[in-house]
């Protein structure tokens, strides 16, 4: 049972795991390998934690419950070309200070189609054990960060005004 596999994976502090799918020759044809850090100070560190883990393996044993029988029918069609199928899942703790904790994913697969690289990022009320969006961390008016951005950009494009379309000021305010 896969999904017990991959509860399995779970500790209470989680390090690197690898799950390999073969052929009955024995040829990897599919590789799973994921890494979570864990938060280690604040009352929410259960909760973030744990849905960090359940983000981390929930992305894992879809991948092996979508591309597994794939890679194997892939494999077997054509055993002299087959690239291996592969997920790795990064999930690192960047910061864990203050009252928040944020973590940025790195994740690359491949599934026979396609190989790619994905970043997103997670970040945490390391009180509450939250997930917390933009909206929560600058309480900014839209008008102040409107005119934050326009002041930046114009002064960027003073000082170097070679380095950007003559109508770039134009653009600037019209797309604010």
């Amino acid at each position: 049972n896969y999904r017990l596999e991959f509860q399995h994976w779970r500790s209470e502090l989680l390090d690197r795991q690898r799950l390999d799918r073969s052929a009955p020759d024995g040829t990897v044809v599919l590789n799973i390998e994921l890494r979570c850090d864990e938060v280690t100070t604040g009352s929410g560190k259960a909760a973030i934690n744990g849905a960090m883990a359940n983000e981390t393996y929930g992305q894992g044993q879809a991948f092996l419950q979508a591309y597994q029988q794939k890679a194997l029918a892939d494999y077997k069609a054509n055993p002299e070309s087959f690239q291996p199928y592969y997920y790795m899942g990064s999930y690192t703790l960047m910061r864990e200070q203050g009252n928040y904790a944020s973590f940025l994913a790195a994740v690359s697969f491949h599934d026979g189609e396609e190989e790619a690289v994905q970043y997103f990022s997670h970040t945490y009320d390391m009180k509450t054990g939250k997930e917390v969006d933009l909206d929560d961390l600058v309480t900014d008016s839209r008008e102040d960060l409107e005119y934050l951005w326009l002041a930046s950009f114009m002064a960027l494009i003073d000082a170097e005004p070679d380095e950007f379309y003559s109508n770039a000021e134009k653009k600037l305010e019209k797309n604010l």
